[in-house]
């Protein structure tokens, strides 16, 4: 049987993200090589102070991909989306101030996320 992991110490921001995460993490979004939307986001976080939620792909016209990332470099959480529409620009806004109402949803998840044991 596999031990599980212990939660992951944040880690350490590089010196050009202290001032903005969001924008260093939009950046690695649209520098990503990765062919899917989340694969871009997943990878975008892996050196920066921040873990991805969920991906969300709404079926409407267009079709909307959502990603729900929170960081770990403070003390107090930040919640994030990351969002594409239709292949046009990618986005990303506090999830305090999106007109999307899976917002609401992203502190709770987090918080259930947090409580499951995480698998190895």
């Amino acid at each position: 049987m596999k031990k599980a992991k212990k939660s992951a110490k944040p880690k350490a921001l590089p010196a050009s993200a202290e001032l903005d995460l969001p924008a260093a993490i939009l950046d690695a979004v649209k520098k990503g090589d990765a062919v899917s939307f989340e694969e871009r986001v997943r990878a975008a976080l892996d050196d920066l102070p921040a873990q991805f939620l969920f991906h969300m792909r709404i079926d409407l016209d267009p079709v909307l991909d959502v990603a729900a990332v929170v960081t770990t470099d403070r003390e107090a959480a930040d919640f994030l989306i990351v969002r594409q529409s239709g292949g046009e620009e990618i986005a990303i806004e506090p999830a305090s101030q999106s007109d999307l109402p899976i917002a609401t949803l992203i502190p709770a998840y987090a918080g259930l996320a947090a409580t499951l044991p995480v698998a190895a």
